[in-house]
């Protein structure tokens, strides 16, 4: 039996990974904004053989709930093997250029509010000397594009933070970055789709395969890696004159 603490629950990739581990008898302890949604997600893993489901729901800025719907779970389940990282929305980046509160947002909720999950999870893996810390960024956070650049900055973010909190931890404790590629769910409905989409279960896949190869930064799929290193290579020159 394992515990999983998962942080964003509702998300597609969360439940596509607790859906993948279910029927190992794990014990789940979900966290998340929407109270009805956490039921619905409890309700489905118990079904299919989860030992147990817990919900708890945090506002968002709310950082002693956060902090305490956390504590509670360390509380109750006594430890974890592995803690989710999968809380993040996609914003409306013309609307977050001409307001400031709604790139706070983007910041606090892909960004401040992981950190702040994974610090308090990291203090007591510490401790442990054993768990795996698994933090969901994006390929966006590799380089900015005209076209999602707040988004892509919050992601970025935590690349630099996992690479620092990865140093502190090893070699006991896994820290984990996790890179999709765009991923078809309900965030991106709104976006045409195209062959680069993945799907949900696609990643939960790779999540659990790095996990079991304590692996550091993982992209989903596994392409992802080479495009993402020639867009790199690009000169600046040529990255100001895309639109993308």
């Amino acid at each position: 039996m394992k515990n999983h603490l998962i942080l964003g629950a509702t998300s597609a990739i969360a439940q596509a990974y607790c859906r993948m581990h279910a029927g190992e008898d794990t014990r789940f302890w979900l966290i998340g904004r929407n109270q009805s949604r956490l039921d619905a997600v409890a309700a489905d893993l118990l079904t299919r053989g989860a030992a147990s489901a817990t919900v708890r729901t945090c506002v968002n800025g709310d950082y002693a709930g956060l902090e305490a719907a956390l504590g509670d779970g360390f509380r109750a389940l006594q430890a974890f093997d592995v803690f989710l990282a999968a809380q993040g929305t996609l914003p409306d980046h013309a609307a977050c250029e001409n307001d400031a509160r709604l790139t706070a947002e983007v910041m606090q909720v892909n960004t401040i509010e992981v950190m702040q999950a994974a610090l308090f999870v990291a203090k007591r893996f510490e401790s442990r000397r054993a768990g795996s810390c698994v933090i969901i960024g994006s390929v966006a956070g590799d380089r900015g594009r005209r076209s999602n650049y707040i988004y892509g900055a919050s992601k970025a973010a935590l690349d630099t933070f996992c690479e620092g909190l990865r140093q502190r931890l090893l070699p006991a404790v896994q820290v984990l970055l996790v890179k999709p590629g765009p991923v078809d769910s309900p965030m991106t409905a709104l976006l045409a789709k195209t062959a680069l989409f993945t799907t949900p279960e696609k990643v939960a896949a790779d999540i659990s395969a790095a996990i079991r190869r304590r692996s550091a930064t993982i992209y989903s799929p596994g392409h992802w890696r080479v495009i993402m290193f020639l867009i790199r290579l690009l000169p600046r020159q040529i990255v100001k004159r895309l639109q993308a």
